[in-house]
């Protein structure tokens, strides 16, 4: 049998998963930054 749909579906439901809390760090990252850049 051929799994290539439910490979392909793996690896993008991987990369949905792990997109989220990458970008939430990245976007914490950026806020963090622009906070300590604007204090002194």
């Amino acid at each position: 049998m051929d799994n290539e749909g439910l490979r392909l579906g793996m690896f993008l439901g991987g990369l949905l998963m792990a997109a989220v809390p990458v970008t939430l760090w990245i976007a914490g990252m950026i806020f963090l930054y622009k906070k300590y850049r604007e204090e002194p």
